[in-house]
């Protein structure tokens, strides 16, 4: 299997962890690029409106909690 990057990736290693992570980066590029295209922009929104993708074992997230508001607000 192959990273968004195109590479290689042993996914026997450590299945769980590396499928979520890069079903995780996946979901973070589909949000952001939605975001960066203006499909958010009709939606109502809350002064601080923030994206974020989670895994709900833990073995994905994003953004990091002290990196809130840098990089994921819609």
């Amino acid at each position: 299997m192959g990273d968004l990057a195109g590479k290689k990736v042993d996914v026997m290693e450590n299945p769980d962890e590396i499928i979520c992570n890069i079903v995780g980066e996946a979901m973070k590029h589909v949000l952001l690029t939605a975001r960066e295209q203006g499909i958010f922009n009709k939606l109502p929104q809350t002064d601080r409106c923030e994206l974020g993708v989670e895994n709900m074992e833990g073995l994905y997230g994003w953004p990091a909690y002290e990196d809130r508001g840098k990089e994921n607000l819609a």
